[in-house]
C-alpha cells in the first residue's frame, strides 16, 4: 500500500517530493475516507483520529491532513474509495486495518493469533 501510494504521489527513489499544497476539497474528503476506513465499532473518535494520522504517518511520514501534497492526497483518495462514488471500497477498511496492526507491532504489541 505505502509503495503504491508513494508512487502514484510522485515520490522518487522513495523520497517524497516538493509539490502543490492539498486543496481545501481535498483536506475533507481524505479525512473523511479516512475515517471511515480507520473507525471500528466502539472506537472514540479521539482514537480514530490518532489512527487516521498514523495510516497517513506510515503512507507518506505527515502526521496531519494538511501536510499533504496535492499528489499524495489524490493517491490516498484513489486508493480508498470506489471508482465511480465516494463510498469506501471493498479493500480499504482490512487494508487500513492491517496498517494499524503493523504499526501495534512495531511498536511491540504482542500479535494474538485466534
Amino acid at each position: 500500500m505505502r509503495q503504491v501510494v508513494r508512487k502514484k504521489a510522485g515520490w522518487q527513489n522513495g523520497s517524497r517530493m516538493d509539490g502543490e499544497p492539498i486543496t481545501e476539497g481535498q483536506v475533507k474528503s481524505v479525512g473523511s475516507l479516512m475515517g471511515k476506513a480507520v473507525m471500528t465499532h466502539g472506537m472514540t473518535q479521539a482514537l480514530a483520529d490518532k489512527a487516521r494520522h498514523d495510516v497517513l504517518d506510515y503512507l507518506v511520514g505527515v502526521n496531519e491532513t494538511r501536510k499533504l501534497t496535492k499528489r499524495e492526497a489524490s493517491a490516498i483518495i484513489s486508493w480508498l474509495k470506489e471508482e465511480e462514488s465516494w463510498d469506501l471500497n471493498q479493500y480499504a477498511k482490512a487494508e487500513t486495518q492491517a496498517v494499524l496492526a503493523a504499526l501495534a507491532e512495531e511498536a511491540g504489541q504482542q500479535r494474538m493469533d485466534l
